[in-house]
């Protein structure tokens, strides 16, 4: 899966956006012959193509050095975000890492009825749901 599309409260810098797919890295991994940096799955699929070298300088690429590089995950996981629902009214912001867990009181994640019928709806409209 390629970066990251969240709305961001700030641009991402630079060094955090990904060369290949031009998003905020999802799992960077770090080149240790020149030190570029990618999204994983976006490297994984430059190098499906067959092509061995880095598609920033065009150096040779040993795929045995691309390492993962969990300091410059943690920073990207802790740029501050809007909520994916924030146009249809969601007005949460937090950092990245914490998406998941506000989706579970955000009013207007969709979830399936807890009575087990079919219906997925919005959590604010659940209530209305569950008295009729």
């Amino acid at each position: 899966m390629p970066g990251f599309d969240y709305k961001f409260l700030e641009k991402p810098k630079r060094r955090f956006q990904c060369p290949l797919c031009s998003k905020a890295m999802r799992e960077p991994v770090q080149v240790s012959t020149c030190g570029h940096r990618f999204c994983d799955t976006c490297l994984q699929e430059f190098l499906s193509e067959g092509v061995f070298k880095c598609p920033e300088d065009q150096l040779p690429l040993d795929y045995a050095k691309i390492y993962p590089d969990p300091e410059l995950e943690q920073q990207i996981l802790a740029l501050a975000i809007r909520c994916i629902h924030s146009e249809e009214g969601c007005r949460w912001t937090g950092q990245m890492k914490q998406l998941q867990g506000h989706f579970s009181t955000c009013a207007f994640n969709v979830i399936p009825c807890p009575n087990r019928c079919s219906v997925k709806l919005t959590r604010r409209d659940l209530p209305d749901h569950l008295q009729h």
